[in-house]
C-alpha cells in the first residue's frame, strides 16, 4: 500500500511539473535580471538534487518508472541556460567524492539538451559553451573511467554542434583532453572517447590547430601504438584514432607536406 501511494504521489508531482504556467513562473525567476534569482537558482538546484538522488534510491523498486518520470519533468522545466546554471553549483570536487552517480545523471542531462537546442538560440548555446569550462574542471575531479567517458562525450556534444561560435573555447580543450584524464589515460574506452572529440575539435579549429600538433601527435603515437601491440588490439580505439588522423590531414595539410 506504500509503494502504490509512494507511485501515485510522484507522478502526481511529476504531471504538476508540466504545467505551462509553473515553467513560465520560474523561467522568469531565473532570469539574470530578476530580484528573485538568486533564491529560485538555488531552491531549483535543492529540487534537482533531490529529484536525482530519489531517482538512485528507488531505480530497483516498483516505483523506478515514477521516478524517473519525475526525474525528466524537472531536467525539463527549465530553459538549457537555466538548467546549466543549477548544474554548474551541483557538479563540484566533493559531490565528485561522495556520488558520481548524481554527477553522471546531470552531465548527461546536459548532453541531451545540447542534442535538442536550436544552434542559433544565442543565449542556450552561449551557456553551453561556457559549461566546457567546468567539464574540463570535472575531468581533474572523476576518477572512475565511465565518469571520465561521460563527461569527454557531452564536451564532444557540445564542440559538434556549438563549437564554431567561440573557436578559443574550443581550442582550450586540447590539453585536458589529452592529458591523464583523457587520452593518456590508461582506459581504452576514456582514450576512444578522447580521440573521437579531438576530431570533433580538429574540424572546428581548422589550422589553427597546427600549432597543437607537436603535443598532440605524441600522445597519439604512444596510445595507437600501444594498441598495435596487444594481442587483440580494441577495434573502436583503431577506428578512432585513424578517424582522427584521417581528419587532420585533411583539415592541417602542412601535416603531411613534410614543412613541419
Amino acid at each position: 500500500e506504500v509503494r502504490i501511494k509512494l507511485s501515485g504521489l510522484l507522478a502526481a508531482f511529476a504531471d504538476l511539473l508540466t504545467n505551462s504556467s509553473l515553467r513560465t513562473c520560474i523561467t522568469g525567476s531565473l532570469a539574470e535580471e530578476s530580484t528573485q534569482f538568486e533564491e529560485c537558482l538555488d531552491e531549483f538546484q535543492l529540487l534537482l538534487s533531490a529529484a536525482i538522488r530519489l531517482s538512485i534510491d528507488l531505480r530497483d523498486s516498483s516505483a523506478a518508472d515514477q521516478s524517473q518520470q519525475l526525474l525528466s519533468n524537472v531536467f525539463k522545466l527549465l530553459p538549457t541556460e537555466g538548467l546549466i546554471q543549477c548544474a554548474q553549483g551541483l557538479l563540484n570536487e566533493g559531490q565528485y567524492g561522495q556520488n558520481g552517480t548524481t554527477c553522471n545523471v546531470i552531465i548527461q542531462s546536459i548532453s541531451f539538451h545540447c542534442r535538442q537546442t536550436k544552434v542559433f538560440d544565442k543565449r542556450a548555446s552561449a551557456a553551453m559553451l561556457d559549461f566546457l569550462s567546468r567539464a574540463t574542471e570535472c575531468l581533474v575531479w572523476a576518477a572512475n573511467p565511465s565518469d571520465l567517458v561521460h563527461i569527454i562525450t557531452c564536451v564532444d556534444e557540445i564542440v559538434k554542434r556549438f563549437g564554431r561560435k567561440d573557436t578559443d573555447k574550443v581550442s582550450y580543450l586540447v590539453g585536458p583532453i589529452i592529458g591523464q584524464k583523457g587520452l593518456s589515460n590508461p582506459d581504452v574506452h576514456v582514450q576512444t572517447a578522447s580521440l573521437n572529440v579531438m576530431t570533433s575539435i580538429v574540424g572546428v579549429v581548422g589550422e589553427a590547430f597546427l600549432e597543437m600538433v607537436p603535443q598532440t601527435m605524441s600522445v597519439w603515437r604512444q596510445v595507437m601504438l600501444s594498441n598495435l601491440e596487444q594481442e587483440q588490439p580494441d577495434a573502436a580505439l583503431l577506428n578512432s584514432g585513424f578517424s582522427f588522423i584521417t581528419c587532420l590531414a585533411t583539415t592541417v595539410p602542412l601535416v603531411v607536406s613534410g614543412r613541419i
